[in-house]
């Protein structure tokens, strides 16, 4: 028995749910039904759950090119030939694993573990002086918790946001991420965030979805630029609000930018795996294409 369920239509979050239930619990950003229907399952990107000689897996496809990325497990051999033989790639990847494979060069890009209470108590000298920065330059800034009613003035942020990025190519799917997270879950009571405002005005914005170990996620976090080290302010702010919550930990994915860097102190980080499977002769890959799948 096989079967090919592709992910989609209002049970999607509900049947990802089912499935990530079903496997070892992994401590990286894309282990919630949230980020994944969020970011691989639109813009040309489907999901799906192969169940194949009692072997389950979730892979990821991309249309054009036709792309084929494992999720969270390595492959069987059977598995993989089965995947192929429907979908027949002209690349396939696995990505998001925690187990080193064995028989494959794979890149390692850790995921990061954040312990808020240091954070929102400026426990960190760096942190304490740039946030003390931002409330001297900008007194009149306020962090709020979200309120669905929040949502047309986020996707006017997001514009703003778009605009102040310049010409990059990646920024323009990573808004559009954004805002399908917000066409998903825009009511939904379990969404955790926060929006600094200036006046009226939306400047930054700041959200976490639940982690199935009773941690957080962080999902999306924005900032206008403009305003001396808003970043840190809104990290602080949100990292106080988490707290109060009842959170002491989130999951922020990878060090993908020198951002990140300043609050690694006391961090946990999480190995996570990579490697390629397939390419056909004449498909140029980098080890930028493999890590960056979304």
């Amino acid at each position: 028995m096989s079967s090919i369920v592709k992910i989609e239509g209002n049970n999607a979050h509900n049947n990802l749910q089912l499935f990530l239930s079903r496997q070892k619990f992994l401590p990286i950003f894309f282990f919630s039904p949230y980020t994944l229907n969020t970011y691989l399952a639109h813009n040309g990107k489907n999901l799906y759950i192969i169940d194949y000689k009692g072997e389950e897996t979730l892979i990821m496809v991309k249309e054009k090119p036709k792309e084929v990325r494992f999720l969270f497990n390595n492959p069987s051999v059977h598995m993989k030939e089965k995947v192929f033989e429907h979908f027949r790639p002209i690349y396939a990847a696995v990505n998001e694993v925690i187990d080193m494979p064995k028989e494959a060069a794979a890149i390692n890009m850790p995921e990061i573990e954040l312990f808020l209470p240091p954070i929102a108590n400026l426990a960190y000298k760096d942190i304490r002086k740039k946030y003390n920065q931002c409330k001297r330059k900008h007194p009149n800034l306020c962090f709020e918790q979200y309120d669905s009613r929040d949502v047309e003035k986020i996707r006017l942020f997001v514009e703003k946001w778009n605009i102040a990025r310049g010409e990059k190519t990646e920024k323009f799917v990573n808004s559009k991420n954004d805002l399908h997270f917000f066409e998903l879950y825009n009511y939904n009571p379990e969404i955790i965030g926060g929006v600094v405002m200036d006046g009226n005005e939306i400047v930054s914005i700041s959200f976490s979805v639940p982690g199935l170990n009773g941690s957080l996620i962080s999902a999306i976090n924005k900032c206008l630029r403009g305003y001396t080290e808003l970043g840190v302010f809104t990290y602080v702010e949100r990292a106080r609000f988490l707290c109060d919550k009842g959170f002491n930990r989130v999951y922020i994915g990878p060090v993908n930018n020198d951002f990140k860097k300043q609050f690694l102190q006391n961090a946990i980080f999480h190995d996570v795996y990579s490697y390629e499977l397939h390419k056909a002769s004449n498909f140029k890959s980098s080890e930028w294409h493999l890590l960056n799948f979304f």
